[in-house]
């Protein structure tokens, strides 16, 4: 059985975990993102909000593109997303750290709002979204598609500010992957984002 508390451990004082296994070989992958809604361009806004609403955000943000610019730059997604393509081998691992630009006295820094942990999990995209026409071009290459997700459960989420919104976030992610059949656990290259990431791993945004 995985024993997560020492794999947590293993993370938490920084030690070196490395497999002897491939990682290029098994289709793994990592992406992360800070992603202002009113950054995703028009044309593509339908087809992004309808995949946030089908795993899990609030249907209420599908027709978003018809709001307000103001509201669009209210709304963020900000997650780190550890990937298995093709087909479940791994335990799979995120973490994500959320830093906001801010100032003391006048000068900018980058400081730590928030952070999230994935758990380790296999999270498969569900059916309706791998059956749909919809989705089928960014995911017809790619096979069944495993993840586990470190950011905000409601996915798109609200962060307000009146003083200097549009606020800026960048997203740091920390990744790992656990062979139960090798007993091998492995990291993956650290990533970072200030964008929605729409060019990584395909659309970017339809990695879950």
């Amino acid at each position: 059985m995985l024993n997560k508390c020492i794999l947590k451990t293993c993370f938490a004082m920084g030690a070196l975990c490395t497999s002897v296994l491939p990682i290029t070989a098994h289709a793994l992958g990592s992406v992360s993102r800070a992603c202002r809604m009113d950054t995703v361009p028009f044309d593509a806004q339908l087809l992004t909000t309808t995949f946030l609403v089908a795993v899990g955000a609030d249907p209420k943000y599908l027709y978003l593109y018809g709001s307000s610019l103001w509201e669009q730059q209210s709304l963020w997604v900000l997650e780190s997303l550890t990937t298995d393509y093709l087909r479940g081998r791994y335990f799979l691992w995120a973490r994500s750290a959320v830093f906001k630009r801010m100032y003391d006295f006048g000068y900018p820094y980058w400081g730590l709002d928030k952070t999230y942990d994935s758990g380790w999990n296999a999270e498969r995209l569900n059916d309706y979204i791998m059956t749909k026409d919809t989705f089928q071009i960014y995911l017809a290459n790619r096979g069944w598609l495993y993840s586990a997700r470190a950011g905000n459960p409601a996915i798109i989420e609200r962060l307000r500010s009146y003083i200097d919104r549009p606020n800026e976030y960048r997203v740091y992610g920390q990744h790992a992957y656990y062979d139960p059949v090798a007993k091998t656990l492995g990291r993956l290259q650290d990533t970072s984002a200030t964008s929605c990431n729409a060019g990584n791993l395909g659309l970017g945004i339809l990695d879950r």
